[in-house]
C-alpha cells in the first residue's frame, strides 16, 4: 500500500476524531465506520462483556436480522477478548473452522475472513474491534496497522465513557451529601455572589435557593456588618481559613446567630471561590445569652440583697440574723440574737404571726405580712418568708428573709388614693356631661321641634328662609352636642359600634341630598362615583359611616369656595367574607400645609386658630372620625396642600351581607291621617312646658288628642282613671321619675293588657337606652324629638 493512502486513512480519522461529539456511543460507531470502509469489508463491529453478554456497541452495515447480543461462547470475538493480546486476530477459510459450528454469524452470513483485535482499559481487554469478509481476505501490514489504531481510539473513547461515569457518579454523590448535609453549604465567587447553596441553608434563612442565588452575602447581614463581610472575604482569598460566630438576617427580618467555616476552593470553571460550611447557633447563643443573663441578674441580686436573712430556733429565738439588720432596723446583731421574734412585733399582728409561725414549723410556706417596731419605735411594714429548717431530718426552727415594704405600703395607699380621686374627677366628668347634655337637649327640644311644625305651616318666602335658618342652627348645636358626648365616650372607651346591613349608595345619595343645599349656596358641585364592584349591601355601622362622611363633606364644602367635591367609594378586596372600601372625598379648596397636616387629627386643632378665623368649628370632628375609622379596622389619610385642595381617603372593614338586607332609618314621608289609621289614646308624661307643646302640637298634627301628666304620679294617677294605648315617658321629673313611674304602671296591668311605654328622653348617654329597656319601656325616642320618630313608633306599637 503506498505511504498516500496510509496518510488519507490517519486524515480520516483525525478528522473523525476533531469532529467527536458529546456522545460516546455516537463516536465509537463512526470509528467502527471507518475502519469497515477503509478495509473494504463486508461488515465492521465493536462487541463488549456486559453482564454475561457479548454486546455489539457499534456496528457498520450489518444485516437487518442481525442479532446484537449473544452469549459469549463460541463467538470469535470472545477469544480475541479472552487472549487479550496487543496484535491482531485473523481467520481465513472460516467455512473450514471450528467457528463455523460454534460462531452462528459464521454459517448464517457465510463469512470466510475475520480480523479482529482486542480493546483494552487499563490494560484488560473489555471487547473487540473486528472486520469481516464473506470473502478470503489477506490484510496488509497497513490494514492490521489501521485495525490496530482504531482500536486504540475507541480504547480512548471508552477511556473517556468510564471517566465522564465515574465524574457523574461523584457528582451525583457529591450532590446528595451536598443537599442532605445537615449543615449548611454555601459557595460563592470571590466577589461573595452566592453561585450555589444546600437546602439546610434555605431552611435557615427562610429563602428558597433562586432566592440565594440572586443574592450577595452582605444582603444576609446586618448593614453594620457589611465592612467586616468584605474584609473576610479578602482574608479568605489569601489563603486562610476563617472561623467566626456572625449574626445574620433571614428573609422574615427576624435575626440568626451561625457559625461559619470559610476556605478559598476552585470553582468548576478554574476560577477563586469561597466554601461556607453554616451551623445555625441560634438556640444555643439564646440559651448562653439567658444563662449569662441569669448568673449576672444572680450575681447582682447577691451583692445588692436588700432582705435581712433570718433563723430562728423551735422557740422563736433568733438563732441568727445577718448583719443588715442594722441598715433596716438600726439593731446591732448582738442585740437581736437570742430574743423571742415577738419582741418586735406590734401588739395588734403578735397573734396571726404566732399563727403564720405554726404553720411553718408544719411544713407550709405562706408570706406574711406585719407590723414592727424599730429600735427607735417607729413602725415598719414587714414581708416575711420563712421555711422549715431540718438537721437530720429533724426540725430545729425555720430560716427566711424579711423585706421592708413600707414605702411599698405607702405607695399603695397613695395609689389607691389617686385611684380614688380618678375615678371620682371621672364620675363628675361623666355627671357634668349627661346634666349638661340633657339641660341643653331639653330646649334644643323646643327650637327643633317648633321649627319642625313651623315648616308644616304656610309661610311666605322670607318666613321660610328665617326659619330653616332657625333649624339649620339648631341642628348645628346639636351636631357640636353630640361631637362633645362622642369625644368623651372615646376618651372613656366607651364608644361601641352597633353594626347591621347598610347599603353604602343609598346612604351616600341621602348625604348628596342632605348637602346640596349648602353646596348650592356656594356654587360647588358634588360628583360621586361608586365603583361597581361595592356590594349593594354590606354589614357596619351605618350611622358611624355616614358620621364620618358628613365630618368629611361638611369640611369640603366649608373650605371651598370655588370648584367641585368628589366623592369616590371603591373596593379593595373581598376575602374571606370581609369587605374592605375605600373612601375618598377630594376638593379644590384652599388646602392645608405641611405643618397644619401634622396637627391635623389632635382634638380641638383647626386650621386657623387666631381670633380673626375665617372658618368655625370645635375641631372634634377629624379626631371622631379618626377614632370611628379605626374601630372598623381601617385607616384614615390625607393628600394636600395650599391652594390646590385637599383629599382625605379613609377605609372600612365590614361583612359581606349576603341576604342583601337594609334596617337603616330611612326618612319617610309625615302621615297627617294616622290618627284615622290607627285610632289610640296617648298619654304624655312631661315636666318641661316647651317640650309639652312641642309634643302635643306634632301629635295634634297627626291627628292625636294628647292627655298630660307633668310627673309620674300624675302619671300613674293617669292610667288608673283612663286606659291608654301609648305613653309617652320623660325620665327626670319632680316628685316621682320616668323609671319608677313605669316600674308601678307595669305592675298595675296584665302583660297583654299594659299601655306601651316609649321612652321621650333627653338622656342620651351611654346606658341611658338600655336602662329605660331594662326597666320595661318598649321603645326609645332621644331628644330632641323629630316627627319621624314619633309616626315610626306610633306604626309599630299602634298596631300591637
Amino acid at each position: 500500500m503506498d505511504n498516500s493512502k496510509t496518510l488519507n486513512r490517519i486524515a480520516k480519522i483525525n478528522e473523525c476524531v476533531l469532529n467527536y461529539s458529546a456522545d460516546f456511543d455516537l463516536n465509537i460507531n463512526k470509528l467502527v465506520k471507518i475502519c469497515g470502509e477503509m478495509l473494504g469489508a463486508t461488515c465492521s463491529l465493536y462487541n463488549n462483556l456486559q453482564e454475561n453478554l457479548l454486546c455489539s456497541l457499534g456496528q457498520w452495515n450489518t444485516p437487518h436480522d442481525y442479532k446484537p447480543e449473544d452469549s459469549p461462547e463460541g463467538h470469535i470475538c470472545y477469544d480475541v477478548i479472552r487472549m487479550n493480546k496487543n496484535e491482531p486476530y485473523i481467520v481465513n477459510e472460516l467455512d473450514k473452522s471450528k467457528y463455523f459450528l460454534t460462531d452462528p454469524n459464521v454459517s448464517a452470513y457465510g463469512l470466510k475472513t475475520y480480523i479482529g483485535v482486542a480493546v483494552k482499559w487499563r490494560g484488560k481487554a473489555i471487547g473487540s474491534l473486528c472486520a469481516v469478509f464473506q470473502e478470503n481476505y489477506k490484510p496488509s501490514k497497513e490494514d492490521l496497522e489501521l485495525i490496530n489504531l482504531v482500536a486504540s481510539a475507541i480504547s480512548i473513547e471508552e477511556d473517556r465513557k468510564r471517566a465522564s461515569k465515574e465524574i457523574l457518579k461523584k457528582e451525583s454523590v457529591y450532590r446528595t451529601l451536598f443537599d442532605n448535609s445537615p449543615s449548611g453549604i454555601i459557595i460563592e465567587n470571590k466577589k461573595g455572589k452566592i453561585i450555589d447553596c444546600n437546602i439546610a441553608v434555605c431552611n435557615i434563612f427562610g429563602f428558597t435557593k433562586e432566592e440565594l442565588k440572586k443574592k450577595h452575602v452582605t444582603d444576609l447581614v446586618p448593614k453594620v456588618f457589611i465592612d467586616e463581610v468584605e474584609e473576610n472575604i479578602k482574608t479568605i482569598l489569601s489563603g486562610k481559613i476563617v472561623d467566626h460566630v456572625v449574626t445574620n438576617v433571614k428573609k422574615d427580618g427576624s435575626y440568626c446567630f451561625l457559625a461559619l467555616r470559610e476556605n478559598k476552593i476552585l470553582l468548576p470553571d478554574g476560577k477563586e471561590g469561597i466554601l461556607v460550611m453554616v451551623n445555625d447557633i441560634t438556640k444555643r447563643r439564646e440559651i448562653e445569652i439567658a444563662l449569662r443573663q441569669s448568673e449576672e441578674k444572680y450575681r447582682s441580686l447577691v451583692e445588692n440583697i436588700t432582705e435581712v436573712i433570718f433563723s430562728v430556733d423551735l422557740d422563736g429565738r433568733f438563732t441568727y440574723i445577718s448583719p443588715l439588720i442594722k441598715q433596716f432596723a438600726n439593731y446591732d446583731v448582738e442585740e437581736i440574737i437570742g430574743t423571742p421574734f415577738t419582741d418586735y412585733v406590734y401588739p395588734d399582728d403578735i397573734e396571726s404571726l404566732v399563727s403564720s409561725f405554726q404553720k411553718s414549723l408544719s411544713g407550709i410556706v405562706d408570706p406574711f405580712e406585719f407590723r414592727a417596731f424599730d429600735k427607735n419605735g417607729d413602725i415598719r411594714y414587714i414581708r416575711s418568708t420563712s421555711k422549715l429548717q431540718l438537721d437530720n431530718d429533724k426540725p430545729i426552727g425555720l430560716h427566711g428573709v424579711l423585706i421592708d415594704i413600707s414605702q411599698k405600703k405607702l405607695f399603695e395607699e397613695e395609689l389607691k388614693k389617686a385611684k380614688e380621686e380618678a375615678e371620682s374627677a371621672v364620675k363628675i366628668k361623666s355627671q357634668f356631661l349627661a346634666t349638661i347634655s340633657h339641660e341643653i337637649r331639653t330646649p334644643m327640644n323646643g327650637v327643633i321641634g317648633m321649627t319642625e311644625l313651623l315648616l308644616t305651616t304656610r309661610l311666605n318666602s322670607e318666613q321660610l328662609d328665617y326659619v330653616e335658618t332657625i333649624k339649620s342652627c339648631g341642628e348645628l348645636l346639636l351636631s357640636l352636642i353630640n361631637d362633645i358626648l362622642d369625644f368623651s365616650k372615646i376618651e372613656s372607651g366607651k364608644l361601641k359600634l352597633e353594626n347591621h346591613p347598610c347599603d353604602i349608595r343609598k346612604c351616600i345619595e341621602e348625604l348628596i341630598n342632605t348637602f346640596a343645599p349648602m353646596a348650592d349656596t356656594k356654587k360647588l358641585k358634588i360628583k360621586t362615583s361608586v365603583g361597581e364592584d361595592v356590594p349593594k349591601s354590606i354589614t357596619t355601622d351605618s350611622s358611624r359611616i355616614r358620621q364620618i362622611l358628613t365630618n368629611l363633606i361638611s369640611n369640603a364644602i366649608k373650605y371651598t369656595e370655588h370648584g367641585e367635591i368628589n366623592i369616590n367609594v371603591k373596593t379593595l378586596y373581598v376575602l374571606n367574607g370581609n369587605v374592605e372600601l375605600q373612601f375618598s372625598i377630594k376638593d379644590t379648596g384652599i388646602g392645608i400645609s405641611k405643618n397644619s397636616l401634622q396637627q391635623l387629627f389632635q382634638p380641638f386643632m383647626q386650621l386657623d386658630s387666631s381670633s380673626t378665623r375665617k372658618y368655625s368649628g370645635t375641631g372634634l370632628g377629624l379626631i371622631i372620625s379618626k377614632h370611628l375609622v379605626e374601630m372598623m379596622k381601617g385607616k384614615i389619610s390625607v393628600e394636600s396642600s395650599p391652594g390646590k385642595g385637599s383629599n382625605f381617603i379613609f377605609t372600612i372593614i365590614g361583612k359581606q351581607d349576603k341576604n342583601n338586607l337594609r334596617i337603616e332609618f330611612e326618612k319617610k314621608p309625615l302621615n297627617f291621617n294616622l290618627s284615622k289609621e290607627i285610632p289610640l289614646n296617648i298619654l304624655l308624661v312631661e315636666d318641661n312646658l316647651i317640650n309639652q307643646k312641642v309634643t302635643i302640637r306634632l301629635l295634634k298634627r297627626f291627628g292625636y288628642t294628647t292627655d298630660i301628666a307633668v310627673n309620674g304620679l300624675m302619671a300613674v294617677d293617669s292610667v288608673k282613671k283612663k286606659s291608654y294605648d301609648i305613653i309617652f315617658m320623660d325620665i327626670q321629673m319632680p316628685e316621682m321619675d320616668g323609671f319608677e313611674a313605669t316600674k308601678k304602671i307595669i305592675k298595675m296591668f296584665p302583660k297583654e293588657k299594659c299601655p306601651v311605654i316609649i321612652a321621650m328622653t333627653a338622656a342620651v348617654m351611654k346606658g341611658d337606652k338600655e336602662k329605660c329597656l331594662e326597666t320595661g319601656m318598649m321603645d326609645y325616642i332621644p331628644k330632641p324629638v323629630l316627627p319621624e320618630a314619633v309616626q315610626t313608633a306610633i306604626e309599630k306599637w299602634g298596631k300591637r
